[in-house]
């Protein structure tokens, strides 16, 4: 095989970037991405989530809860299918070669 400058220009390319990677900054923002969900979820309720809050009196207001509820629970069911396959993708990430 013989070297032309490309391509000992693509080896030297490669050996640099292989230097300065640090494995764990697309784990620490990966965490970091998490953490923000967090307090995003705090931040965008939309209401009470006690059943005994003003908001769910009068009348619709057991309408309201209930169906708060079963979206709220679909979200959830959602959000759970979602991390199982990241943490998958984790795994298969770390048993690459």
């Amino acid at each position: 095989m013989k070297l032309t400058k490309s391509k000992l220009k693509e080896i030297i390319r490669e050996e640099l970037l292989n230097e300065y990677m640090d494995l764990g900054d697309p784990i620490k923002k990966a965490k970091a991405l998490f953490d923000g969900a967090k307090h995003d979820l705090d931040y965008l309720a939309g209401g009470s989530t006690d059943s005994d809050s003003i908001e769910y009196e009068g009348p619709g207001g057991h309408y309201t809860y209930k169906n708060r509820h079963k979206a709220l629970t679909k979200w959830q069911q959602n959000v759970d299918k979602t991390l199982k396959k990241i943490m998958k993708d984790y795994e298969k990430v770390w048993k690459v070669k």
